[in-house]
């Protein structure tokens, strides 16, 4: 009993003592550490020495508290001290865990399991170490199929497998739609007659920067010295070459159309001069029109080709509408047709001129109005037509309809409305060519150049009524009485009207571009 009293008495004293000896270091020297301390972390700038500090001038607490728990252990040891002793200051510090710890040791085997789930759960804690190792596989299984297999979560290969599929889908419509915006390649064919203004209408497409534009392609065949090109199956298929940029067949009369004197083409077509400009030798006295090698022709002009967004011919010379229908009738080419008419007595008119100049295409120079030729360019007129029923119905859905008078008095409206009918935007510089062409040339040169293109559209389809008397006027109205009532053109009755300027024999605007 003695000894239990002296052993107590002991273990108060001890108590007081190191009770005594921690209150005297909070209140004396703790607080001169801990200002120290904070004086001394804001005198370093970088976190990493901040750290190191505030631990060293904290290692005397915890030295502390470890010399009072290890007296405590070593005073309690013997059998007589009570169990709750020392589980107070276990519970109370973070050191008891470990004599947990040491419990669940044994149990290695069980809690090995959940061990490799940790680094799963940390993850959001460690990023960088945790992600830079599964970000490789993610990047492989993003690739083809054989990193499915190597993952062996259901989530994983399912997701895989989706992810791998989307890609090769959106590849795969992709090409398709790649396919069918090359097989349906839009071509724009202006037909029309001589003198009916198609160099002018035509221009607006020349000056496109995404048009392969072909000036009378039909001149090739006509003045081929192979005369059996000069026929209906030659003009479909020089035409569906043209139209779908498939030059290969047609290498002889592709080659005439870019290498002959006669037609200009480096003049008048500006893709195709561009294309031809990369193959001439400019050192040399002759760089040659177009000198692309033979072997390798079809293929470069076809590829330039491709390269625009659409196609785009104008052409006198197709008296029908015959070939156009096997193009149309072609599932891989978008036609459009546009058939250019003008005021026969203008066409004639302007035919005449061109005796003052000593040029005609025609096959003889004449000077007086030609009742065969008159008649031929009116049938023209009607025949070409669409039709409800008939050889012609397939003009419904390809046809449109564009008098040179209605494009003169507002050439940009229906400049835009032909862009419409292509589908294809407009472009800056159409705009400028149209609006410095249409006016009338300062030049002499320009003005007396009958296949100029600087002239004032609303003065040059009037011109007629100044140079045709009223007995040759009367004649083409006899001839071409359905075609001018088709086309809505009004009758002169009198040499009075035909010499009254503010008389209107063209009516309203009646272009039918509009026609799907």
């Amino acid at each position: 009993m003695y000894k239990r009293y002296l052993s107590l008495k002991k273990a108060l004293l001890l108590v007081f003592c190191v009770g005594s000896t921690t209150f005297m270091y909070y209140m004396v020297v703790l607080p001169d550490d801990s200002r120290w301390a904070d004086k001394s972390v804001r005198q370093f700038e970088t976190p990493a020495v901040q750290i190191r500090v505030k631990r060293e001038t904290h290692a005397s607490k915890e030295s502390l508290f470890s010399f009072v728990a290890d007296y405590f252990k070593s005073t309690t040891s013997e059998p007589d001290n009570f169990e709750s002793t020392p589980k107070d200051p276990d519970h109370a510090k973070p050191t008891p865990k470990e004599p947990w710890n040491v419990k669940t040791t044994p149990k290695g085997p069980d809690n090995a399991k959940p061990t490799p789930k940790e680094p799963c759960n940390a993850k959001p804690t460690p990023k960088d170490p945790d992600n830079a190792k599964p970000s490789p596989k993610e990047t492989d299984n993003v690739k083809p199929i054989p990193t499915e297999q190597d993952d062996g979560k259901e989530t994983g290969c399912s997701c895989d497998k989706h992810t791998a599929k989307e890609p090769n889908d959106i590849k795969h419509t992709a090409t398709k739609a790649a396919t069918l915006s090359e097989r349906k390649r839009t071509a724009v064919i202006v037909m029309t007659s001589m003198r009916s203004g198609s160099t002018f209408v035509g221009e607006i497409f020349n000056q496109h920067p995404e048009a392969f534009y072909i000036f009378e392609p039909i001149w090739a065949l006509e003045n081929n010295k192979d005369k059996t090109y000069n026929s209906p199956k030659f003009q479909f298929e020089w035409l569906r070459s043209l139209s779908d940029c498939r030059m290969e067949g047609v290498q002889d009369i592709l080659k005439f159309y870019l290498t002959a004197k006669g037609l200009g083409v480096m003049a008048t077509c500006n893709a195709v001069d561009g294309l031809c400009a990369k193959y001439r030798n400019y050192t040399s006295k002759w760089p040659g029109r177009c000198p692309i090698p033979d072997e390798t022709m079809a293929k470069v002009v076809g590829n330039a080709c491709q390269s625009k967004r659409f196609t785009a011919i104008k052409t006198i010379r197709l008296e029908d509408t015959e070939p156009l229908q096997k193009i149309a009738e072609d599932g891989g080419i978008n036609l459009k047709v546009i058939q250019l008419v003008r005021d026969p007595r203008g066409v004639i008119a302007s035919r005449l001129a061109l005796v003052q100049h000593n040029v005609s295409v025609m096959t003889n120079l004449h000077n007086k109005v030609d009742e065969n030729e008159v008649r031929q360019l009116c049938n023209w007129m009607t025949r070409n037509k669409p039709t409800s029923h008939g050889s012609n119905s397939w003009l419904q859905k390809h046809y449109s309809l564009l008098r040179y008078e209605d494009f003169g008095r507002n050439p940009i409206g229906l400049m835009k409305k032909i862009y419409e009918l292509v589908d294809v935007p407009s472009h800056i510089n159409v705009t400028k060519w149209l609006l410095t062409h249409t006016k009338t040339s300062k030049k002499i040169k320009e003005r007396r150049d009958p296949f100029g293109t600087k002239k004032d559209p609303e003065k040059t389809m009037n011109e007629w009524r100044v140079r045709l008397s009223l007995e040759d006027v009367q004649k083409i109205q006899s001839i071409c009485k359905e075609a001018l009532d088709m086309h809505r053109y009004s009758f002169v009755t009198s040499e009075s009207e035909l010499k009254d300027t503010s008389k209107n024999f063209h009516g309203p605007n009646v272009s039918l571009l509009d026609i799907k």
